[in-house]
């Protein structure tokens, strides 16, 4: 291989690296480990919603009573 090759298979290595050590490249990959958090926040307490028992809480309680006709507390 000529110089010229050896030269230009290094520019190719170095040019398939990302750049991570940058301003933006750190933005940007917090930027996509927030909106991965969030997903999974959202799907983790949507699962905790769908299997945990309902517990009636205050205002479901005061409305019953309020369709009851019972005097409130």
């Amino acid at each position: 291989m000529s110089l010229a090759e050896i030269a230009d298979n290094k520019w190719e290595t170095e040019a398939a690296k990302p750049p991570v050590k940058t301003i933006a490249a750190f933005a940007q990959i917090s930027m996509m480990v927030l909106f991965v958090g969030v997903f999974a926040w959202m799907l983790l307490f949507s699962l905790i919603g769908m299997v945990s028992g309902t517990s009636e809480g205050e205002l479901e309680r005061r409305y019953r009573q309020m369709e009851s006709g019972a005097a409130q507390p």
